[in-house]
């Protein structure tokens, strides 16, 4: 995905009908917004998340520094499990939410859009002598859902292995393409999202 306020051509292609605001990338629905409802409650569908901002923290001491600053236990959290969690000042004001990805070697947040500079200028402001290094990848991943009640079905067939469990996340290759499936439980609808 290119940046925001960009849909993907294969979305595109595909009769994808935008939100009117320019600078979004929210897509509406492909034609029949009834059957495409009924396909998520009832079977599978694809959902387009973009907009979406994105931080990966890498370093040492990443951990400890987000664990300083969120509302998370992210020094105790697992390779391989995602969690949700507030940023907050010294005052206990939310600067931010973003939902957490550990892995070995980095942690990914995902954040609304047009949150992740500020927030990475006010992580980086925090970090002195750390073994820390930000960077900003909002723009360059397209999010997608993969929603309803056959979607673990849907990617077992496209991955060839059960997906992660709720709370999780594993990396897999299609092609040439890496992504990331992440499976979480939002408005009553298991899914799972690929980076």
């Amino acid at each position: 995905m290119g940046a925001h306020g960009e849909v993907p051509g294969f979305l595109a292609d595909d009769g994808a009908v935008v939100a009117d605001d320019a600078a979004s990338s929210d897509i509406l629905h492909f034609g029949d917004p009834v059957a495409e409802y009924r396909a998520i409650r009832k079977s599978v569908a694809l959902v387009h998340r973009g907009g979406l901002d994105w931080l990966r923290l890498r370093g040492a001491d990443r951990s400890r520094i987000l664990h300083a600053l969120c509302t998370q236990d992210v020094e105790g959290q697992k390779p391989g499990r995602a969690c949700y969690a507030l940023f907050t000042d010294r005052k206990g004001r939310i600067r931010a939410d973003a939902t957490f990805w550990s892995a070995e070697d980095e942690t990914w947040l995902e954040l609304e859009p047009s949150v992740a500079a500020s927030l990475a200028q006010w992580i980086d402001m925090r970090v002195i002598n750390d073994d820390v290094a930000i960077d900003d990848l909002s723009g360059v991943h397209a999010m997608l859902g993969v929603v309803g009640p056959d979607a673990g079905g849907v990617l077992l067939d496209v991955i060839g292995e059960a997906p992660p469990a709720v709370g999780g996340h594993a990396g897999h290759t299609i092609g040439s393409d890496a992504l990331a499936l992440v499976a979480h439980c939002g408005l009553s609808l298991r899914g799972l999202g690929s980076l």
